[in-house]
């Protein structure tokens, strides 16, 4: 498998939302396709959005409602929890998990550059956002404006990760201010 420099070394899986009881546990909001996953992690890495900066050992998973509730070796008690309060959990990149054919992390669509199905450029995608009928790529062009594509076969043609390259088909007044 090549490295990708310009791909992050790390991929987020949650971010802490706060401490859970008095024993240490963290109460995390999952940032995964499939929460499940946290049941295979032996070791998370906190930190900020960008890089992780502690290894921590998981030695508990539960699951309550939307959220995996986690506790962590050597980690015993509601105040030593308190200082991973808004932190995010990460893994390194390559051990993700496989995606089924045809679909991708968000972390591979940040930063495609999208044309038109005529090959006019459009711009970046600078995010993408999840809805519960489809995801919506956010694309700004370069002068700052903002485009709204749906994540459905109708308006994506093709995602190319090797060419850091998204084709789309839109429709009359989708690509209007």
């Amino acid at each position: 498998m090549s490295t990708d420099l310009s791909l992050p070394p790390y991929v987020i899986i949650g971010r802490v939302n706060k401490p859970h009881g008095i024993h240490g546990a963290v109460r995390v909001m999952p940032m995964t396709d499939d929460p499940r996953r946290f049941d295979l992690l032996e070791r998370v890495f906190w930190g900020g959005e960008d890089a992780p900066t502690e290894a921590l050992m998981v030695e508990q998973v539960q699951y309550a409602g939307k959220f995996v509730i986690l506790r962590f070796k050597d980690i015993s008690s509601c105040e030593q929890a308190e200082r991973f309060r808004n932190g995010y959990l990460q893994i390194p990149r390559d051990e993700a998990l496989a995606l089924p054919e045809g679909t991708h992390y968000y972390f591979e669509l940040m930063g495609l550059k999208v044309y038109t199905d005529k090959d006019l450029y459009i711009g970046t995608v600078s995010d993408v956002q999840s809805f519960p009928a489809n995801d919506l790529f956010v694309i700004h062009d370069d002068n700052g404006k903002e485009f709204l594509v749906p994540d459905v076969p109708t308006f994506i043609r093709e995602i190319d990760l090797e060419a850091k390259k998204m084709v789309i088909t839109p429709i009359e007044g989708l690509l209007d201010v």
